[in-house]
């Protein structure tokens, strides 16, 4: 009884010895597989080895040889099987699992060295051919992507993209945005996403809720409140700010709507319906010395329209101009010249008085059909597109003297962090100084710094 415990001892200190065993780095090879193997074939020999003299040292007599008077201990020998083939299960999986790791490891290897030659390709040619460049750049993300599928270290391949990606930025004249705010999200306000456009008054945001038929208010300082309730307003898709500080809105059920912010008022304009204006797509505001002129565009008749301020309301709408590429419209800006924005080449149109000039936006990658806004106000001295398939803002010099129909791309912004911002840009405004951006984003209203 004494050996008896004395090995039953033994086996369990070996066994715990087992147990405690922590993991290295090395766990995942196969030769750390093949330790761990032998290691619990050893415990196991042990165990069987105690149990088989407990056997003989109880009762001899129970395990006989074939042949003479006992019987074989069955019990015995199908624990033996059971545990044989358990072993024999066991090390073919971790072999097997071994062998499918070591084979992720190598294509993972490849997939980055491959990456990493590519990335050098694009450095060494990007001065001298752009165009070659990006491709390389493009067949390095590729590589990641790949990896991706095979690497559980998702943070690795991420940080390894974003290198990459600043090497593109770097090719594609590209600035990251890090300076921005977020100034309102109707969603988290007022559990609505149905923004869907805004208009400035000095530093205050006035914007449209369709699906609330609602207005807000909201400060650069980002304190907010709701000017006009729920329901005011029918189906409100544009705003427009007026030089005496009130607001015109357009609905496209009820026409054209004056707001008196301060007083917290609507009311309809007579004459102003939507049979009268049509269905307008944008509205823009001129103030030629002291009388506002409002502009409004209608891709379905492909014309603009000129709506004149008078006292107690507006004249009826007179025509514009009429151009059928005002069909693919998508935007308005005027500061004295009336600019189209279009979902195709050439990208902008410039009106100078009936005189019409397509103006070519110098630059690559430029993705026509993501155009969605734009702002080319009296005040500033730049365009700013808003491109939704890019997820960046452009930057264009306005015609000059010099330059009239080939403007360059003077800057790119792209946003590279990790929310999800830039990807539903619906309007633009630019602060008077031309230091912040606002975007209308989804459901949010975004300031970003202009440098």
């Amino acid at each position: 009884e004494t050996t008896q415990v004395s090995e039953d001892q033994s086996v369990m200190e070996s066994g715990d010895s087992f147990t405690s065993v922590e993991p290295n780095n090395d766990e995942n090879t196969l030769v750390h597989i093949i330790k761990n193997l032998v290691s619990k074939l050893t415990s196991l020999i042990q165990s069987l080895l105690v149990k088989i003299k407990r056997l003989f040292s109880k009762n001899n007599s129970r395990l006989k040889i074939k042949g003479t008077k006992g019987k074989f201990n069955y019990k015995l020998i199908i624990v033996g099987v059971v545990i044989v083939g358990g072993l024999i299960f066991i090390g073919s999986r971790s072999l097997k699992k071994g062998s499918e790791q070591r084979k992720t490891n190598d294509e993972l290897a490849s997939y980055y060295s491959q990456s990493d030659e590519a990335v050098a390709n694009a450095n060494e040619v990007k001065d001298l051919n752009k165009t070659r460049a990006k491709s390389y750049i493009e067949e390095a993300l590729a590589l990641l992507d790949k990896a991706g599928s095979l690497e559980e270290d998702q943070s690795s391949i991420e940080s390894k993209k974003s290198e990459v990606l600043g090497i593109l930025d770097e090719i594609n004249g590209v600035t990251t945005i890090s300076d921005y705010d977020i100034l309102f999200d109707s969603i988290t306000s007022y559990e609505s996403d149905g923004l869907v456009d805004f208009a400035m008054q000095g530093s205050d945001f006035y914007v449209l809720d369709s699906k609330k038929g609602a207005l807000y208010k909201v400060t650069s300082n980002k304190s907010e409140e709701q000017i006009l309730a729920d329901g005011t307003f029918s189906k409100p898709y544009r705003i427009e700010s007026l030089s005496d500080n009130k607001l015109v809105v357009y609905d496209q059920e009820e026409g054209l709507i004056e707001v008196d912010p301060v007083k917290k008022e609507a009311r309809k304009l007579a004459g102003m319906s939507t049979t009268t204006v049509g269905n307008i797509d944008e509205l823009e505001l001129y103030k030629l010395d002291t009388q506002d002129l409002l502009y409004s565009l209608r891709t379905d008749a492909s014309r603009v329209d000129k709506i004149q301020k008078i006292s107690g309301g507006f004249a009826t709408p007179q025509l514009r101009l009429e151009d059928p590429s005002l069909a693919n419209a998508v935007d308005m800006s005027i500061d004295g010249n009336i600019y189209i924005l279009l979902n195709t080449a050439p990208g902008i149109i410039r009106y100078l008085g009936n005189n019409r000039e397509d103006i070519n936006i110098v630059g690559d990658d430029l993705n026509y059909n993501g155009f969605t806004s734009f702002d080319a106000s009296v005040y500033l001295s730049k365009f700013y597109i808003l491109d939704k398939v890019g997820n960046k803002i452009i930057v264009v010099s306005k015609p000059d003297d010099t330059n009239t129909n080939n403007l360059p791309i003077l800057n790119q912004y792209v946003y590279r962090g990790d929310k999800s911002l830039l990807t539903d840009m619906k309007e633009i405004h630019v602060s008077q100084d031309e230091a912040n951006i606002y975007v209308l984003d989804g459901s949010r209203i975004l300031r970003i710094g202009n440098k």
